[in-house]
């Protein structure tokens, strides 16, 4: 069986809102996600009620964007937000337990975004 899912596009403006909202509706957090795209990192943030997935994605992101922590509300996504700090080199601020940088011990910073000379390629003769 399936859980059904909405997906839905937001800016990082509104993600304070979205997370009180969230919380103030009764939807359990269940994970933020980061993703390598050409445009830069989107974020996704996925939330549940009723058997329902909720997911809000902000596209895009860049190291000088920088995206407000959702600790505030959902405790549990400081170990997300640590994460896509550290391997994807999102600016995530006022986490409320911040590592610092030093949630992962990696070879070399934001490993996430590295591409092979292969994807590189691919992209450009996609181009």
């Amino acid at each position: 069986m399936a859980i059904p899912a909405q997906y839905q596009e937001i800016s990082v403006e509104g993600l304070p809102a979205l997370s009180e909202r969230m919380q103030t509706e009764g939807h359990r957090f269940v994970q933020v996600l980061a993703v390598n795209t050409e445009a830069g990192i989107d974020v996704q943030y996925t939330f549940m009620k009723d058997g329902v997935l909720e997911v809000f994605t902000i596209k895009g992101v860049t190291p000088e964007i920088p995206i407000p922590s959702i600790t505030d509300r959902f405790i549990a996504a400081f170990v997300f937000e640590n994460e896509i700090h550290d391997l994807f080199g999102v600016n995530v601020r006022d986490i409320a337990i911040d590592f610092g940088g030093n949630f992962y011990v990696t070879a070399q910073p934001t490993p996430m975004t590295i591409i092979s000379p292969a994807q590189k390629a691919a992209r450009e003769k996609a181009k």
